[in-house]
Protein backbone atom coordinates (compact mmCIF):
# COMPACT_ATOMS: atom_id res chain seq x y z
CA UNK A 1 0.00 0.00 0.00
CA UNK A 2 1.36 3.34 -1.55
CA UNK A 3 1.07 6.61 0.88
CA UNK A 4 -1.83 8.00 2.08
CA UNK A 5 -1.59 11.38 0.67
CA UNK A 6 -3.18 12.02 -2.27
CA UNK A 7 -3.20 15.85 -2.37
CA UNK A 8 -0.90 17.81 -2.18
CA UNK A 9 -1.96 19.78 0.76
CA UNK A 10 -2.56 17.21 2.37
CA UNK A 11 -0.98 16.47 6.03
CA UNK A 12 0.75 13.12 7.29
CA UNK A 13 -0.52 12.36 10.93
CA UNK A 14 2.05 14.65 13.61
CA UNK A 15 2.34 11.46 15.56
CA UNK A 16 3.73 8.16 15.52
CA UNK A 17 3.15 6.16 12.49
CA UNK A 18 0.30 3.32 12.93
CA UNK A 19 -0.24 0.53 10.80
CA UNK A 20 -2.95 2.51 8.90
CA UNK A 21 -0.58 5.28 7.84
CA UNK A 22 0.83 4.13 4.37
CA UNK A 23 4.16 3.36 3.76
CA UNK A 24 7.06 6.18 2.87
CA UNK A 25 7.85 6.98 -0.33
CA UNK A 26 11.30 7.75 0.78
CA UNK A 27 14.04 5.15 0.30
CA UNK A 28 17.63 6.55 -0.70
CA UNK A 29 18.68 6.14 -3.87
CA UNK A 30 21.98 3.27 -3.75
CA UNK A 31 24.74 3.14 -5.99
CA UNK A 32 26.24 0.22 -4.73
CA UNK A 33 30.34 0.99 -3.05
CA UNK A 34 33.28 -0.31 -5.59
CA UNK A 35 34.08 -3.06 -3.19
CA UNK A 36 32.79 -5.39 -0.04
CA UNK A 37 32.38 -8.80 0.46
CA UNK A 38 29.28 -9.67 -1.64
CA UNK A 39 30.53 -7.04 -4.08
CA UNK A 40 32.96 -8.00 -7.03
CA UNK A 41 33.28 -5.68 -9.42
CA UNK A 42 33.50 -8.78 -11.74
CA UNK A 43 30.09 -9.85 -13.36
CA UNK A 44 30.73 -13.28 -15.04
CA UNK A 45 33.45 -16.22 -14.19
CA UNK A 46 36.94 -15.45 -16.31
CA UNK A 47 37.99 -17.69 -18.88
CA UNK A 48 41.28 -19.41 -18.38
CA UNK A 49 42.73 -20.99 -21.61
CA UNK A 50 47.09 -21.91 -21.73
CA UNK A 51 46.21 -22.42 -26.32
CA UNK A 52 45.80 -18.91 -28.09
CA UNK A 53 42.35 -18.68 -29.74
CA UNK A 54 42.42 -17.68 -33.78
CA UNK A 55 41.44 -14.69 -34.55
CA UNK A 56 37.30 -15.56 -35.95
CA UNK A 57 33.94 -14.22 -36.13
CA UNK A 58 32.82 -14.07 -32.69
CA UNK A 59 29.53 -16.21 -32.49
CA UNK A 60 25.88 -14.44 -31.88
CA UNK A 61 25.60 -14.27 -28.14
CA UNK A 62 23.03 -16.85 -27.31
CA UNK A 63 19.30 -15.68 -26.38
CA UNK A 64 18.30 -15.28 -22.77
CA UNK A 65 15.76 -17.36 -20.98
CA UNK A 66 14.27 -16.19 -17.66
CA UNK A 67 12.20 -17.74 -15.18
CA UNK A 68 10.11 -15.54 -13.67
CA UNK A 69 8.06 -16.20 -9.92
CA UNK A 70 6.27 -13.82 -7.32
CA UNK A 71 5.61 -14.01 -3.68
CA UNK A 72 2.98 -11.69 -1.74
CA UNK A 73 0.93 -11.08 1.46
CA UNK A 74 -1.26 -8.83 1.86
CA UNK A 75 -0.86 -6.68 5.10
CA UNK A 76 -3.32 -8.29 7.81
CA UNK A 77 -2.26 -12.08 6.65
CA UNK A 78 0.71 -14.12 7.72
CA UNK A 79 1.08 -16.27 4.83
CA UNK A 80 3.14 -15.94 1.97
CA UNK A 81 1.85 -17.41 -0.85
CA UNK A 82 3.71 -18.11 -4.41
CA UNK A 83 3.09 -18.02 -8.06
CA UNK A 84 5.49 -19.33 -10.76
CA UNK A 85 4.99 -18.03 -14.17
CA UNK A 86 3.79 -20.55 -16.85
CA UNK A 87 3.18 -18.94 -19.71
CA UNK A 88 0.80 -21.56 -21.07
CA UNK A 89 -1.06 -21.92 -17.91
CA UNK A 90 -1.17 -17.96 -17.64
CA UNK A 91 -1.61 -18.35 -13.34
CA UNK A 92 -1.29 -14.52 -13.51
CA UNK A 93 -3.58 -11.76 -14.29
CA UNK A 94 -5.56 -12.91 -16.56
CA UNK A 95 -5.71 -10.81 -20.16
CA UNK A 96 -9.51 -11.06 -20.34
CA UNK A 97 -10.43 -10.00 -16.38
CA UNK A 98 -11.15 -6.24 -17.71
CA UNK A 99 -13.99 -7.72 -19.29
CA UNK A 100 -15.69 -8.63 -16.47
CA UNK A 101 -17.82 -7.30 -13.85
CA UNK A 102 -15.93 -5.69 -11.02
CA UNK A 103 -17.32 -7.55 -8.48
CA UNK A 104 -16.34 -10.84 -10.55
CA UNK A 105 -12.76 -9.92 -10.77
CA UNK A 106 -12.29 -8.93 -6.98
CA UNK A 107 -13.18 -12.85 -6.33
CA UNK A 108 -10.32 -13.60 -8.18
CA UNK A 109 -7.36 -11.47 -7.87
CA UNK A 110 -4.42 -12.73 -6.10
CA UNK A 111 -4.55 -12.63 -2.12
CA UNK A 112 -2.18 -9.27 -2.15
CA UNK A 113 -3.97 -6.63 -0.84
CA UNK A 114 -3.55 -3.28 -2.60
CA UNK A 115 -0.86 -4.53 -3.96
CA UNK A 116 -0.98 -5.93 -7.63
CA UNK A 117 1.37 -7.53 -9.97
CA UNK A 118 1.35 -8.61 -13.76
CA UNK A 119 3.61 -10.67 -16.23
CA UNK A 120 2.67 -11.13 -19.96
CA UNK A 121 4.30 -12.46 -22.97
CA UNK A 122 3.78 -10.51 -25.75
CA UNK A 123 4.19 -12.09 -29.08
CA UNK A 124 4.11 -9.20 -31.40
CA UNK A 125 6.87 -7.79 -29.62
CA UNK A 126 8.38 -11.09 -28.87
CA UNK A 127 9.11 -10.26 -25.37
CA UNK A 128 7.79 -10.20 -21.64
CA UNK A 129 6.45 -7.59 -20.23
CA UNK A 130 6.00 -7.14 -16.02
CA UNK A 131 5.22 -4.66 -13.49
CA UNK A 132 4.04 -4.18 -9.47
CA UNK A 133 1.74 -1.38 -8.69
CA UNK A 134 1.05 -0.70 -5.48
CA UNK A 135 -2.88 1.08 -4.52
CA UNK A 136 -2.55 4.19 -2.75
CA UNK A 137 -3.87 3.69 0.80
CA UNK A 138 -4.99 7.48 1.65
CA UNK A 139 -7.97 6.48 -0.59
CA UNK A 140 -9.69 4.54 2.50
CA UNK A 141 -10.02 7.34 3.81
CA UNK A 142 -12.59 8.68 1.39
CA UNK A 143 -14.60 5.29 1.07
CA UNK A 144 -12.38 4.20 -1.83
CA UNK A 145 -10.85 0.64 -2.13
CA UNK A 146 -7.60 1.49 -3.74
CA UNK A 147 -7.54 -2.74 -4.73
CA UNK A 148 -9.64 -1.97 -7.37
CA UNK A 149 -7.41 0.97 -9.12
CA UNK A 150 -4.26 -1.08 -9.07
CA UNK A 151 -5.49 -4.60 -9.74
CA UNK A 152 -7.59 -3.04 -12.73
CA UNK A 153 -4.31 -1.10 -14.16
CA UNK A 154 -2.48 -4.90 -14.17
CA UNK A 155 -5.55 -6.30 -15.63
CA UNK A 156 -5.23 -4.01 -18.60
CA UNK A 157 -1.58 -4.04 -18.59
CA UNK A 158 -1.66 -7.58 -19.43
CA UNK A 159 -4.34 -7.37 -21.77
CA UNK A 160 -2.64 -4.46 -23.18
CA UNK A 161 1.39 -6.61 -23.70
CA UNK A 162 -0.75 -10.25 -25.23
CA UNK A 163 -2.58 -8.38 -27.95
CA UNK A 164 0.47 -5.84 -28.60
CA UNK A 165 0.21 -4.02 -31.69
CA UNK A 166 -3.86 -3.89 -31.37
CA UNK A 167 -5.16 -0.95 -29.63
CA UNK A 168 -1.93 1.18 -29.79
CA UNK A 169 -2.35 3.69 -32.23
CA UNK A 170 -0.12 4.53 -34.33
CA UNK A 171 0.98 0.94 -33.59
CA UNK A 172 4.90 1.19 -32.67
CA UNK A 173 7.52 -0.71 -33.64
CA UNK A 174 8.49 -1.95 -29.95
CA UNK A 175 6.28 -1.99 -27.03
CA UNK A 176 7.14 0.24 -24.43
CA UNK A 177 6.74 0.20 -20.92
CA UNK A 178 5.35 3.92 -20.05
CA UNK A 179 2.91 3.09 -23.16
CA UNK A 180 1.42 0.37 -21.37
CA UNK A 181 1.04 2.30 -18.56
CA UNK A 182 -0.68 4.89 -19.96
CA UNK A 183 -3.07 2.55 -22.18
CA UNK A 184 -4.10 0.75 -19.14
CA UNK A 185 -4.51 4.37 -17.49
CA UNK A 186 -6.40 5.60 -19.78
CA UNK A 187 -8.80 2.02 -19.70
CA UNK A 188 -8.95 2.31 -16.08
CA UNK A 189 -10.17 6.34 -16.30
CA UNK A 190 -13.13 5.28 -18.28
CA UNK A 191 -14.10 2.18 -16.13
CA UNK A 192 -17.15 3.78 -14.68
CA UNK A 193 -17.40 0.74 -11.95
CA UNK A 194 -13.90 2.47 -10.89
CA UNK A 195 -15.55 5.87 -8.87
CA UNK A 196 -12.14 6.99 -7.84
CA UNK A 197 -8.51 5.63 -6.76
CA UNK A 198 -4.50 5.68 -7.22
CA UNK A 199 -1.89 4.00 -7.49
CA UNK A 200 2.10 3.46 -7.82
CA UNK A 201 3.77 1.78 -10.58
CA UNK A 202 6.84 -0.01 -11.64
CA UNK A 203 6.79 -1.87 -15.21
CA UNK A 204 9.23 -3.22 -17.43
CA UNK A 205 9.78 -5.32 -20.70
CA UNK A 206 12.63 -7.64 -21.34
CA UNK A 207 13.31 -9.48 -24.48
CA UNK A 208 15.59 -12.66 -25.06
CA UNK A 209 18.81 -10.18 -25.81
CA UNK A 210 18.97 -9.21 -22.59
CA UNK A 211 17.20 -5.39 -23.52
CA UNK A 212 15.00 -4.26 -20.37
CA UNK A 213 12.99 -1.09 -20.54
CA UNK A 214 11.43 -0.13 -17.52
CA UNK A 215 9.31 3.10 -16.64
CA UNK A 216 9.27 3.59 -12.86
CA UNK A 217 6.43 6.14 -11.62
CA UNK A 218 6.21 6.42 -7.44
CA UNK A 219 7.83 4.87 -4.65
CA UNK A 220 7.36 0.88 -5.90
CA UNK A 221 10.63 -0.02 -7.58
CA UNK A 222 13.13 -2.08 -8.91
CA UNK A 223 16.60 -3.43 -8.30
CA UNK A 224 19.23 -5.28 -11.14
CA UNK A 225 21.61 -7.82 -9.23
CA UNK A 226 25.05 -8.96 -10.98
CA UNK A 227 26.69 -11.85 -9.14
CA UNK A 228 27.34 -10.59 -5.95
CA UNK A 229 26.77 -7.01 -6.84
CA UNK A 230 24.36 -4.30 -7.48
CA UNK A 231 23.90 -3.06 -10.53
CA UNK A 232 21.33 -0.69 -10.18
CA UNK A 233 18.27 0.34 -7.65
CA UNK A 234 15.67 2.82 -8.96
CA UNK A 235 15.26 5.68 -6.83
CA UNK A 236 11.81 6.80 -5.88
CA UNK A 237 9.86 9.38 -7.01
CA UNK A 238 8.22 11.84 -4.49
CA UNK A 239 6.82 15.09 -3.81
CA UNK A 240 7.15 15.14 -0.26
CA UNK A 241 7.71 12.70 3.11
CA UNK A 242 4.98 9.69 2.73
CA UNK A 243 3.70 11.20 -0.67
CA UNK A 244 4.79 9.97 -4.08
CA UNK A 245 4.08 10.51 -7.54
CA UNK A 246 0.52 8.66 -8.33
CA UNK A 247 -1.66 8.12 -10.91
CA UNK A 248 -4.98 9.00 -9.58
CA UNK A 249 -8.87 9.10 -10.64
CA UNK A 250 -10.73 11.76 -8.43
CA UNK A 251 -14.22 11.18 -8.21
CA UNK A 252 -16.53 14.22 -9.24
CA UNK A 253 -17.60 14.89 -5.23
CA UNK A 254 -12.88 15.55 -4.92
CA UNK A 255 -13.12 17.20 -7.80
CA UNK A 256 -15.47 19.96 -6.59
CA UNK A 257 -14.00 19.87 -3.27
CA UNK A 258 -10.64 21.12 -4.82
CA UNK A 259 -12.44 23.77 -6.67
CA UNK A 260 -14.35 25.32 -4.00
CA UNK A 261 -11.54 24.94 -0.96
CA UNK A 262 -8.82 25.04 -2.58
CA UNK A 263 -5.72 22.09 -2.75
CA UNK A 264 -4.40 21.08 -6.12
CA UNK A 265 -5.19 16.81 -6.28
CA UNK A 266 -2.21 14.84 -7.04
CA UNK A 267 -2.66 13.94 -10.69
CA UNK A 268 1.00 12.07 -11.76
CA UNK A 269 0.54 11.36 -15.35
CA UNK A 270 2.65 8.07 -17.37
CA UNK A 271 4.84 10.60 -18.87
CA UNK A 272 6.38 11.92 -15.45
CA UNK A 273 7.27 7.77 -14.96
CA UNK A 274 11.11 7.58 -14.85
CA UNK A 275 12.42 5.68 -17.97
CA UNK A 276 15.59 3.42 -17.83
CA UNK A 277 17.68 1.39 -20.38
CA UNK A 278 18.98 -2.06 -19.12
CA UNK A 279 21.12 -4.82 -20.40
CA UNK A 280 20.44 -8.03 -18.80
CA UNK A 281 23.33 -10.81 -18.94
CA UNK A 282 23.28 -14.58 -17.84
CA UNK A 283 22.89 -14.77 -14.37
CA UNK A 284 21.62 -11.76 -13.99
CA UNK A 285 18.20 -11.37 -11.34
CA UNK A 286 16.00 -8.41 -11.75
CA UNK A 287 13.67 -7.74 -8.44
CA UNK A 288 10.34 -5.72 -8.89
CA UNK A 289 8.25 -4.90 -5.76
CA UNK A 290 6.32 -2.72 -3.71
CA UNK A 291 7.06 -0.57 -1.09
CA UNK A 292 6.39 -2.98 1.40
CA UNK A 293 9.20 -4.17 0.51
CA UNK A 294 11.61 -1.33 -0.07
CA UNK A 295 10.66 0.18 3.37
CA UNK A 296 11.66 -3.04 5.63
CA UNK A 297 14.06 -4.13 3.43
CA UNK A 298 17.40 -1.98 2.31
CA UNK A 299 18.95 -2.49 -1.59
CA UNK A 300 22.14 -4.12 0.43
CA UNK A 301 19.32 -6.15 2.39
CA UNK A 302 18.33 -7.60 -0.78
CA UNK A 303 21.67 -8.41 -2.49
CA UNK A 304 22.84 -10.25 0.98
CA UNK A 305 19.56 -12.62 0.59
CA UNK A 306 19.75 -13.22 -3.49
CA UNK A 307 23.36 -13.90 -3.28
CA UNK A 308 23.24 -16.55 -0.01
CA UNK A 309 20.70 -18.17 -2.32
CA UNK A 310 22.15 -18.07 -5.64
CA UNK A 311 25.60 -19.28 -4.01
CA UNK A 312 24.08 -22.25 -2.28
CA UNK A 313 22.10 -23.20 -5.58
CA UNK A 314 25.40 -22.85 -7.74
CA UNK A 315 23.79 -20.33 -9.76
CA UNK A 316 26.84 -17.72 -8.49
CA UNK A 317 30.34 -18.82 -7.51
CA UNK A 318 33.47 -17.28 -6.44
CA UNK A 319 36.41 -19.15 -8.55
CA UNK A 320 40.17 -17.54 -7.63
CA UNK A 321 38.10 -14.23 -5.84
CA UNK A 322 36.37 -13.97 -8.58
CA UNK A 323 32.51 -13.49 -8.98
CA UNK A 324 31.01 -16.09 -12.21
CA UNK A 325 28.21 -17.77 -13.13
CA UNK A 326 27.56 -21.60 -11.43
CA UNK A 327 26.32 -24.80 -13.44
CA UNK A 328 22.83 -24.50 -12.46
CA UNK A 329 22.68 -21.19 -14.62
CA UNK A 330 24.29 -23.52 -17.30
CA UNK A 331 22.91 -23.34 -20.99
CA UNK A 332 18.95 -24.66 -21.28
CA UNK A 333 17.98 -27.41 -22.13
CA UNK A 334 14.16 -26.91 -21.75
CA UNK A 335 13.20 -25.73 -24.72
CA UNK A 336 13.56 -22.04 -25.91
CA UNK A 337 11.35 -19.04 -25.32
CA UNK A 338 11.62 -15.99 -23.24
CA UNK A 339 10.09 -17.81 -20.41
CA UNK A 340 11.33 -21.18 -18.57
CA UNK A 341 8.18 -22.80 -17.33
CA UNK A 342 9.63 -25.74 -15.42
CA UNK A 343 13.31 -25.40 -15.14
CA UNK A 344 15.96 -24.80 -12.64
CA UNK A 345 15.38 -20.95 -12.78
CA UNK A 346 12.11 -20.50 -12.66
CA UNK A 347 12.87 -22.58 -8.74
CA UNK A 348 15.57 -20.42 -8.27
CA UNK A 349 12.80 -17.17 -9.15
CA UNK A 350 10.70 -18.69 -6.99
CA UNK A 351 13.19 -19.06 -4.15
CA UNK A 352 14.53 -15.63 -3.99
CA UNK A 353 10.59 -14.24 -4.51
CA UNK A 354 9.35 -16.37 -1.21
CA UNK A 355 12.61 -15.59 0.81
CA UNK A 356 12.46 -11.68 0.02
CA UNK A 357 9.01 -11.74 0.86
CA UNK A 358 9.48 -13.44 4.06
CA UNK A 359 12.09 -11.30 5.18
CA UNK A 360 10.17 -8.16 4.36
CA UNK A 361 7.26 -9.64 6.35
CA UNK A 362 9.43 -10.25 9.41
CA UNK A 363 10.86 -6.96 9.04
CA UNK A 364 7.62 -5.00 8.66
CA UNK A 365 6.60 -6.75 12.30
CA UNK A 366 10.11 -6.30 13.64
CA UNK A 367 11.65 -3.66 16.17
CA UNK A 368 14.19 -3.32 14.37
CA UNK A 369 14.72 -0.15 12.18
CA UNK A 370 14.34 -0.47 8.72
CA UNK A 371 14.78 2.26 5.70
CA UNK A 372 11.24 3.71 6.48
CA UNK A 373 12.21 3.96 10.50
CA UNK A 374 15.30 5.87 9.77
CA UNK A 375 13.75 7.74 6.99
CA UNK A 376 11.32 9.00 9.73
CA UNK A 377 14.06 9.62 12.40
CA UNK A 378 15.05 11.98 10.10
CA UNK A 379 12.64 13.61 8.71
CA UNK A 380 10.30 13.99 11.69
CA UNK A 381 12.46 12.56 14.80
CA UNK A 382 9.80 14.01 17.39
CA UNK A 383 7.55 11.52 16.27
CA UNK A 384 9.58 8.77 18.07
CA UNK A 385 9.18 6.01 15.10
CA UNK A 386 10.72 2.71 15.41
CA UNK A 387 10.23 -0.61 14.27
CA UNK A 388 9.12 -2.20 10.56
CA UNK A 389 6.56 -0.63 8.41
CA UNK A 390 3.56 -3.02 8.07
CA UNK A 391 2.38 -3.26 4.75
CA UNK A 392 1.06 -5.29 1.96
CA UNK A 393 3.91 -6.39 0.13
CA UNK A 394 4.36 -8.06 -3.27
CA UNK A 395 7.72 -9.30 -4.73
CA UNK A 396 8.33 -10.24 -8.85
CA UNK A 397 11.88 -11.84 -9.56
CA UNK A 398 12.63 -12.28 -12.53
CA UNK A 399 15.86 -15.13 -13.04
CA UNK A 400 18.37 -14.84 -16.44
CA UNK A 401 19.58 -17.97 -17.89
CA UNK A 402 20.55 -19.79 -21.06
CA UNK A 403 18.31 -21.19 -23.83
CA UNK A 404 18.45 -22.39 -27.34
CA UNK A 405 16.15 -20.54 -29.16
CA UNK A 406 15.08 -17.25 -27.80
CA UNK A 407 11.82 -15.72 -28.95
Amino acid sequence: MASSCILALCRPHTHALSSRCCASALRTPLKAPAHSALNLAVSSARHFSSTPRAASTPAPPSPLTYGISAAYCAKRSSTILTQPFDPSARPYTSTQAHKLPLRTRRKTRPASGQDAFFVATAPGARALALGVVDGVGGWENEGVDPADFAHSMCEHMASAAERFPEGFEPPPRTLAPRALMETAYEKVLADREIAAGGSTACVAVIDSAGTMDAANLGDSGFIHLAPFRIRYASPPQTHQFNTPFQLSKMSARQTMQAHIFGGKPLLDQPSDAALTHHTLSHGDVVLFASDGVWDNLAPEDLLRLVSRIMLRADGWVIVADEAGIGPALGAGKEGAGVVQKDGGITKLARQIALTVATEAKKASLSERDGPFAREVRRVHPQWGYTGGKEDDICVVVAVAGMGEGGV
